[in-house]
């Protein structure tokens, strides 16, 4: 009997075609994405150059860095995708972030405002059309995120036209009243962005100034160590060490959660207050550090406990550091504490000899009564983070 031969069709090519291609972008795109995790777990490296081969890989397989944006696990991840999808000069790429809509407003609310740049620089009539659907009938969200495209695209979009519908559109939400953000921040220099900030006329646009600083350090897009930005940076930070010493409760909760904002920039700020003579001052570094933890930042503390000769330093740094396996999490969206693996690791590794060596080194009763409470907290973590009825949702910035 013969065997029948089954004619290669257009379609069997296509879809041979297809596998490979996505198999190809699939084993390019990984290395990258493994690169940017390594070097967003140093805090002292950039993404620049990882950055850039997304930028490349969106010219020519856009639909494979959004498949990122949208299905990886990791919110920076996410974002930097979206960055790299500015380079895309693909036609279709306004309706795949379209269809990505109502998907991430209720899924992302970070990733979909942020969404809003790219949509606001790519998109044309469909996006317009998509705005005003949604300042007609959109919940708070989307509203501003309509809001926020459209801004993009009467200030960046390289049609005339589009920009003169973008701007009509805008008008019109004026005089409905509409609040309309400032998503021109993000088109700022590092060293604008923090003039800005220094100056901020209110409390509203110093939260976004701040949290647009601590999302690009997070990024590895702003060193705080560069000569241009370390003067203003610093100010900026001690402005809010500063506001911790207020008598007004509300004072210090903001500077507590703009301290969250900035992030790991604050870090060596935090460290020289563990021990500080306000005591809500000495609190509120210890427990920003608690959630702020990394190998580096245990290193930084440890080191100061083993150097101090002041007795409430050294024994804040213990207490520091008897904290860093609570179960905790910050208010600020974005701001994302190490995992309860990596945190059992550092502390098997790095806290717990020091405390036992220092224990033995340090016979001051005061002391080995701080070691012996922080030994107890780390064989027996707290869980801190609020419970319903009082949970509360996530600051959007």
């Amino acid at each position: 009997m013969k065997s029948k031969t089954v004619p290669i069709t257009q379609v069997t090519l296509f879809v041979i075609f297809s596998l490979h291609f996505i198999a190809f972008s699939q084993n390019s795109v990984d290395p990258i994405i493994s690169s940017i995790q390594e070097k967003l777990n140093h805090k002292n490296s950039t993404v620049l150059q990882e950055l850039n081969q997304l930028k490349q890989m969106a010219q020519t397989d856009p639909k494979a860095v959004l498949s990122i944006a949208d299905s990886h696990n990791d919110q920076r991840i996410r974002r930097i995708s979206l960055l790299a999808l500015d380079e895309s000069s693909d036609p279709g790429l306004e309706n795949m972030l379209l269809e990505k809509w109502d998907k991430w407003a209720g899924e992302d609310d970070a990733l979909f405002l942020s969404s809003m740049q790219v949509l606001g620089k790519k998109g044309a009539q469909n996006t317009i059309k998509k705005c005003i659907q949604e300042l007609e009938n959109g919940n708070q969200l989307q509203r501003t995120a309509a809001l926020t495209a459209l801004t993009w695209m009467r200030k960046t979009h390289p049609s005339e036209e589009t920009r003169i519908m973008a701007n009509e559109t805008l008008e019109r939400a004026k005089i409905r009243g509409e609040h309309i953000k400032e998503p021109e921040i993000c088109l700022l220099s590092n060293a604008d962005l923090l003039q800005k900030c220094l100056n901020a006329p209110d409390k509203i646009r110093l939260k976004l100034h701040l949290h647009e600083i601590g999302e690009r350090a997070l990024l590895g897009a702003l060193d705080g160590n560069s000569a241009e930005l370390k003067k203003p940076l610093d100010e900026i930070i001690s402005k809010q060490i500063q506001n911790l010493e207020s008598p007004k409760r509300e004072t210090q909760s903001d500077a507590s959660e703009n301290i969250q904002r900035l992030w790991s920039l604050c870090a060596p700020r935090l460290i020289e207050c563990c021990g500080h003579d306000n005591p809500y001052v000495a609190d509120a570094a210890s427990q920003n550090l608690t959630l702020m933890r990394d190998r580096q930042i245990m290193e930084k503390i440890i080191e100061k406990s083993r150097t101090t000769t002041n007795l409430k330093e050294k024994q804040s740094c213990i207490y520091t550091l008897g904290g860093m396996k609570n179960k905790v999490f910050s208010m600020i969206r974005g701001r994302e504490v190490l995992c309860e693996e990596e945190s059992e690791k550092i502390a098997h590794e790095l806290i717990i000899p020091y405390l036992n060596q220092e224990k033995e080194r340090d016979t001051r009763p005061e002391i080995r009564s701080a070691i012996q409470r922080a030994l107890e907290n780390l064989a027996h973590p707290h869980d801190l983070r609020p419970q319903p009825p009082g949970f509360k949702p996530m600051k959007m910035w």
